[in-house]
């Protein structure tokens, strides 16, 4: 008898454990609700589930089964902070898996914040929720202007202006608002400070807060338009600071260039760096400048009075200039600087043209870059000096400690970073030479070769030259060089068509192949064949019998040094020494 019991309860068990394994349907996708103030109701759609819920086994999820059918689709309504409802609000029948759910609830109020929620159901299983929110009212659009300032460095006040929208949300027009509120944020949480009623579309409103202000203290606002007393509209946020403030940069910088000088000129900012108040007569200037191939500013005057700053010029050959000023008082300096455009000053320099990066630099300040890349979100300085270069060497796998040529300190390296495109080119292009006496000149460069596993893969290296009067002839490119089989500094010295044509220009285009290595170069000496081509670089006897030239470390030239330090220049030695 217990046996047959046993037999008669298998049946009944495998049916429980189905059931218990059954999973509900997934929730519903692409909710929205929207108000007609028309009729007074408000239209919730969204797209049914086509699958169940996916189910963990333990190890990962596994993709829910098709659903067959909804047996129906059950709609809860709340106000936001209050309890759902024990029933549903409606119920939708005959919806099909991925098919359209539509319900339209015509039992709101207005000026009402609803929040929905649709639940389909397989049989007695409830699927998982999907929510939306609504207003039933006409929700306000953006204020036009939220500004907040100070009357002054010395006062504990803040000035707020504000500008009601005359559209709500969607773009339509707006006849009336309710109020504008805004507010403070203290510790995190947004307070109530002021509530502007009464006013119109468009209209300006503008008021003091004093109660409670502080110098010396920054205050973090926001303003939105209400319309009712739940349809607040999009929030504007600003911050002031109440005391006198660190200036901001500067504005509407020129510079006028002469032979002899350069001339910097700007105005007084209007406001501080953290929307507050300054002191005008405590605001000075600090003036910086940057030389072609630097990467940061060097001080150049520091305190500057007054709004104008004229730098003598005493150039033995061109140079490209770039300015900086910042603005400053006791609280500090201004955040931002105020950059002039870069511009050349300066005679041509001389032949023969000689530039060996030593000691990390570029010798001659006349070098300019261009560069293909046009990334709107990234752009990066390629061209750069090094001490050295670390490249690693695919083939060989083994990192190569390039040192310079001439262990002079001093080399050049173009990077293309793993993201460069083929073909990307940095271009490197000479201050203009003076070639007048020149019978047949060359350049000459050292370039570090690293083969390539993958034939047309390398990087190349393009050598053009111009005239005053014409544009750049591409004179050689390495493509058309035999490649050696092992890395190495490698000499190319090519002709150059200038002889006797007053000043031009060489450029040196390093172009990125699809191979994943940078480009460095040492030692470009631009000289009559017999000379250049030898090894590129000057012998002793060249450096010792060239004049000796000293420089600030603003790279300004200075015939009779006084004590401190400068940049002193023979031939291609470059060091930094001490005047007693």
């Amino acid at each position: 008898m217990k046996r047959l019991l046993l037999s008669a309860m298998l049946p009944l068990l495998a049916m429980t454990l189905n059931m218990a394994s059954a999973t509900p349907a997934k929730r519903p996708v692409n909710q929205n609700a929207t108000f007609d103030p028309t009729s007074n109701s408000v239209t919730i759609t969204a797209t049914a589930p086509t699958h169940e819920e996916d189910v963990y086994d333990g190890y990962t999820y596994v993709v829910g089964e098709p659903l067959e059918y909804i047996s129906k689709v059950t709609i809860e309504r709340h106000t936001p902070g209050t309890e759902w409802p024990e029933e549903p609000i409606g119920t939708v029948i005959d919806v099909e898996p991925g098919g359209e759910i539509k319900y339209v609830d015509t039992t709101v109020e207005t000026d009402k914040k609803y929040e929905y929620r649709l639940i389909c159901h397989v049989d007695d299983l409830k699927g998982s929720p999907a929510w939306q929110s609504v207003y039933t009212g006409i929700t306000p659009g953006k204020l036009k202007q939220f500004s907040v300032t100070t009357p002054d460095h010395k006062t504990p006040r803040f000035d707020i202006t504000v500008t009601a929208p005359e559209e709500d949300k969607n773009g339509n027009k707006i006849t009336s608002l309710s109020s504008i509120r805004v507010e403070m944020n203290i510790l995190y949480t947004w307070y109530t400070v002021a509530k502007v009623e009464n006013i119109a579309p468009g209209e300006t409103f503008s008021f003091p807060v004093e109660d409670g202000v502080e110098l010396n203290t920054i205050y973090s606002l926001r303003a939105y338009a209400m319309n009712g007393e739940n349809g607040n509209g999009e929030a504007t946020e600003a911050s002031i600071y109440v005391g006198e403030d660190i200036p901001s940069a500067p504005e509407a910088l020129v510079c006028e260039a002469t032979d002899n000088n350069i001339t910097l000129k700007w105005e007084l900012p209007e406001t501080g760096s953290r929307g507050g108040s300054i002191d005008p007569d405590e605001v000075k200037y600090n003036i910086y400048v940057r030389y072609s191939g630097d990467s940061d500013y060097t001080l150049l005057s520091k305190n500057h009075p007054g709004e104008i700053f004229t730098q003598d010029l005493d150039l033995v050959e061109e140079e490209v200039f770039q300015f900086a000023v910042t603005a400053v008082n006791g609280i500090g300096e201004s955040y931002k600087r105020v950059e002039s455009p870069k511009f050349t000053a300066g005679p041509p320099a001389k032949f023969p043209f000689r530039e060996s990066f030593s000691g990390n630099m570029f010798i001659h300040r006349g070098w300019t870059t261009a560069t293909t890349q046009d990334n709107e979100y990234y752009t990066y300085e390629a061209i750069n000096t090094n001490e050295y270069k670390t490249e690693y060497f695919v083939r060989d796998d083994i990192d190569l400690v390039i040192e310079p040529h001439d262990n002079d300190g001093g080399l050049l390296t173009t990077l293309f970073f793993g993201h460069s495109v083929t073909g990307q080119t940095e271009s490197l292009i000479s201050p203009r030479i003076d070639f007048t006496a020149a019978k047949k000149p060359v350049i000459s460069l050292w370039y570090y070769f690293i083969p390539v596993t993958i034939e047309g893969t390398d990087n190349e290296m393009r050598i053009s030259a111009s005239d005053e009067n014409g544009e750049f002839k591409e004179l050689l490119n390495t493509v058309n060089l035999e490649k050696p089989e092992d890395h190495g500094w490698r000499q190319i010295t090519v002709p150059l068509p200038l002889a006797g044509k007053g000043t031009g220009k060489v450029k040196i285009d390093m172009i990125h192949g699809s191979w994943p290595m940078d480009l460095i170069i040492d030692n470009i000496v631009i000289d009559e064949e017999e000379i250049a081509g030898i090894n590129g670089v000057a012998s002793d006897n060249d450096i010792t019998d060239s004049p000796v030239e000293y420089y600030n470390l603003q790279g300004i030239r200075v015939d009779n040094p006084t004590s401190g330090v400068y940049i002193r220049r023979q031939g291609t030695s470059t060091e930094k020494v001490l005047v007693d």
